[in-house]
């Protein structure tokens, strides 16, 4: 849990705008929790992709997903916010966006 918190304030840090966004459509980024539990293994599907972020998860600093979480986010930003005007969820955007990438 200290890994979500830590990732929503970086987002805040990060991009105000964007965080500002997420927080009126209900609070903390919750649809990027499971890619903090699983280290994103839940939403890829390539094999290799998610051998190479568990590699880099098990090689580097212990928040690194928490890191990678929040890159993901502000990555997606522009489709989150295009998304997120049509009443489409902004984190089914994003988990989509892992998927296709």
């Amino acid at each position: 849990i200290f890994g979500f918190c830590l990732s929503n304030k970086l987002l805040q840090l990060v991009d105000q705008d964007l965080w500002e966004i997420i927080e009126e459509s209900g609070g903390q980024p919750t649809f990027a929790l499971s890619w903090i539990l699983t280290w994103f293994s839940h939403d890829i599907e390539n094999f290799e992709k998610v051998q190479l972020i568990f590699d880099a998860c098990l090689s580097t600093h212990p928040l690194f997903c928490v890191y990678m979480t929040v890159a993901q986010i502000v990555i997606c930003k522009e489709a989150f916010l295009e998304e997120n005007e049509d009443g489409i969820p902004g984190g089914y955007i994003v988990s989509k966006t892992l998927r296709e990438n």
